[in-house]
C-alpha cells in the first residue's frame, strides 16, 4: 500500500469515528431530554380530585375522569361548606394529602 492510500484511510477512518461518535453523543442527550419530559409528565399526572358521586365521596385521578377509588363516606358527613367544595371538586397534590383528609372524615 503506498503512502497516500495509508493517508487516505487513516483520514477516512478518524471521519467515521468522529461521525459515530457525535452521533452517539447526540442520541444519548435525546434520550437524556425524552427521559426528563417523560419524568415530568409522571410529576404532572400525581394529584387526586374527590367528587361527590351518587351522594358518596368517589376519588378521581388528576385527569378528573379516571376513577381510583370509590369510597363509602357520604357526603353528608361532611360540613356543608365542605360539601359545598366537593360539588366542585377537592384538589390534592399528593397522595399523602388525600390520605390525611380521608382518614380525618372516616373517624
Amino acid at each position: 500500500m503506498n503512502k497516500r492510500a495509508y493517508i487516505f484511510c487513516l483520514v477516512a477512518a478518524v471521519i467515521v469515528a468522529t461521525f459515530v461518535i457525535g452521533y452517539n453523543i447526540g442520541t444519548d442527550k435525546q434520550s437524556k431530554k425524552n427521559n426528563s419530559q417523560t419524568n415530568a409528565k409522571v410529576i404532572e399526572k400525581e394529584g387526586y380530585w374527590l367528587q361527590s358521586v351518587e351522594g358518596y365521596i368517589v376519588v378521581f385521578e388528576n385527569d378528573r375522569a379516571t376513577v381510583v377509588a370509590s369510597t363509602e363516606i357520604p357526603v353528608s358527613s361532611l360540613s356543608k361548606k365542605e360539601q359545598d367544595v366537593l360539588a366542585e371538586g377537592f384538589y390534592f397534590d399528593t397522595a399523602e394529602e388525600l390520605f390525611k383528609f380521608l382518614e380525618a372524615n372516616t373517624s
